[in-house]
Formats: C-alpha cells, sequence, structure tokens
C-alpha cells in the first residue's frame, strides 16, 4: 500500500507542465530594488512595497514547498491586455493546472492526511494574502502622486511659469516614469492572480483526489481570501493605470 504522498502524487504526474523561462511574460530574473525605486524621481518610493511583495513572491512559500515560476504566465491575459478580464480569462488553463499540481505534490510531502492537506494550501493562501495586503495603498499612493505631477505641471503651463518646451520635456520625463509603473504593476498582478488560482486549483485538485466529486472553495477559506485579494488588486492596478493614462492625456491636449 502506497504512502498518502505516493497516493496525492500518483494521479497528478501527468497533469504537471514545464514551462520555460523564456515562455514567461517576465523571465525569471529576479526583482532588481534600483530598477524601480530612482532617487530623482519621488514617486517612485510607492513602488517599494510592491517591488517588496514581488521579491517575497520568488521566494518558496515554506521549507521545500515551491510554486513554480509558471504562476508568472498565469495572469498573461491581464499581462498583455491590461484588463482585468483578461486576466480571469488567461488565468484559466493547463499552465495553472500545472503548477497547482506541483505545488500540490511539494505541499503533500510535509503532512500526513488529506485533512492536513487541504488545512496546508488554506495556511499558505492566507500568508499570501496577508503578504499582497500592502499593494492597495501602493498602487493608491503611486497613482496620486503620479496625478499630481501631471496636475502640477498642467498648472504651471496654464499660468505660463513653464514653457511649452520645458512642458513638453517634462511631460516625456512623466510618461516614462509611468510606463515603468506599468511594468511593475504587470509583474505584481501576474504574481498575485497566478498565486492566487494555483491555490484555488490546487485545493480543488487535493479534494478531487480524495473522492469529493463536487468539490467548493468555502467562502471562509484561506484559498478564498488570497482569490478575492487578488480580483481587488487586479481591479485596483486597472483603475490606477487607467487614472494617470486619462490625465495624461488631459496634459496632452495643453501641450498641443
Amino acid at each position: 500500500m502506497g504512502t498518502f504522498v505516493e497516493a496525492v502524487r500518483r494521479p497528478l504526474r501527468l497533469s504537471v507542465v514545464a514551462v520555460s523561462c523564456a515562455a514567461l511574460v517576465s523571465g525569471c530574473q529576479t526583482t532588481d530594488t534600483a530598477t524601480y525605486i530612482v532617487p530623482a524621481d519621488s514617486c517612485s518610493q510607492y513602488r517599494m512595497p510592491m517591488v517588496q511583495v514581488v521579491q517575497q513572491m520568488e521566494q518558496p512559500i515554506s521549507p521545500g514547498v515551491v510554486i513554480a515560476s509558471v504562476i508568472i504566465g498565469a495572469a498573461l491575459g491581464y499581462l498583455l491586455t491590461g484588463k482585468a478580464e483578461g486576466a480571469l480569462i488567461g488565468g484559466a488553463g493547463g499552465a495553472v493546472a500545472g503548477a497547482a499540481g506541483s505545488y500540490l505534490n511539494s505541499r503533500a510531502k510535509t503532512v500526513k492526511s488529506q485533512t492536513e492537506l487541504v488545512a496546508a494550501i488554506d495556511t499558505d493562501a492566507s500568508t499570501d494574502a496577508q503578504r499582497f495586503s500592502p499593494i492597495g495603498n501602493s498602487l493608491l499612493s503611486l497613482s496620486a502622486c503620479r496625478n499630481r505631477q501631471i496636475q502640477d505641471l498642467a498648472t504651471g503651463l496654464r499660468s505660463g511659469q513653464i514653457t511649452k518646451a520645458n512642458g513638453i520635456r517634462m511631460r516625456n520625463e512623466i510618461e516614462a516614469a509611468i510606463k515603468l509603473d506599468g511594468k511593475l504593476i504587470d509583474k505584481v498582478v501576474g504574481e498575485v492572480r497566478g498565486r492566487s488560482e494555483v491555490y484555488n486549483d490546487a485545493r480543488l485538485q487535493a479534494l478531487k483526489r480524495a473522492g469529493d466529486t463536487n468539490p467548493t472553495v468555502p467562502a471562509s477559506s484561506g484559498t478564498q481570501t488570497v482569490v478575492n485579494s487578488a480580483n481587488a488588486i487586479t481591479q485596483q492596478a486597472e483603475s490606477a493605470k487607467t487614472s494617470t493614462q486619462t490625465n495624461l492625456k488631459t496634459l496632452d491636449a495643453l501641450l498641443s
């Protein structure tokens, strides 16, 4: 008779897929703080909480339990479209199932029963939900700072204190900074959505392998908590991007 770990691993082995770094939007490089925290850009300080969250996601969830880097690819829908709807569609596929199967196998080695396995998944999910908590304020603060930069420039142009030539230069600097904001936001959304969907799929897989013909994720579970958190962050990210782009267009009208 096989062990609990063997029982969990055997049905999942064929579902695990390998995704190379080249296939992922963000590659496999670690997130470098110096790339996003720029002394000359006062707003860049608000990127730090997001940088820290991504750096945490690049580490094992616990000793010996790794969630594959394929999770970044799990949010390709959002990363390619910049829309929350795309993230919901892009996360459903073989990549998530494969990463969930791999995570489930490694997590099964740390527990002794099916009940403990489901509880461990919920605990890991809750841990990540707590890690994600600074992202919302970071997005709001970063967006507000960019919008103030745009508004201050617009005020200077209207009053004549800033010439059109200088205005164009300053506008381009702001746009470049916003593009870097967007790169980080996309990476954060990719990590958050992918990770939450891996937990969701892993929990359902675990229950199915235990014979549950109608597995669910309770609203009070850690897994549902992290899914809710990911959904909220995705919407906040879309709102932040839309806000700055709208204000940038208003600024462009002044400079045309």
